[in-house]
């Protein structure tokens, strides 16, 4: 997919969002209340760099601006830093410009940080804890 479409889709949920043709409950920037919602209602994105481009999807569809580089990476540079709280975007490292994102549902009292993550594998978003530790959390 050449990144013009992937934009083009990106700025279509976020029309159909704007127009209410999708829940208006989206994972990013409610805080506390994220931890008690179900599944992200944004509709899932399929191709390739999956992650980004879901977690800016749900991040446009609430007014929040975002990067314009579909690569995960780009959020290091995003808002600014936060500790990784509910409502955060998480950036994970996969080696070079490659990373990935996702956005944090909660942590545990351990310390384990729970996230919603925009799975390339299942192609769609699945809650739990992803196997790598944060290399940065940023909010709007």
């Amino acid at each position: 997919m050449r990144i013009g479409k992937i934009a083009a889709t990106i700025a279509l949920a976020c029309l159909l969002a704007a127009c209410g043709h999708f829940p208006k409950r989206f994972p990013v920037g409610l805080g506390a209340e994220l931890s008690s919602m179900g599944a992200p209602q944004t509709p899932f994105i399929r191709g390739r760099l999956v992650c980004a481009i879901n977690v800016k999807a749900a991040l446009a569809a609430r007014g929040i601006s975002v990067p314009q580089s579909n690569y995960a990476k780009a959020f290091l540079t995003w808002g600014r830093p936060s500790p990784c709280v509910a409502g955060a975007v998480a950036v994970y490292d996969r080696g070079g410009v490659r990373g990935h994102a996702a956005l944090v549902s909660g942590v545990d009292p351990d310390g384990t940080i729970r996230v919603w993550n925009p799975s390339a594998r299942a192609q769609a978003w699945r809650e739990g804890r992803y196997h790598k530790r944060p290399i940065a959390c940023r909010m709007p």
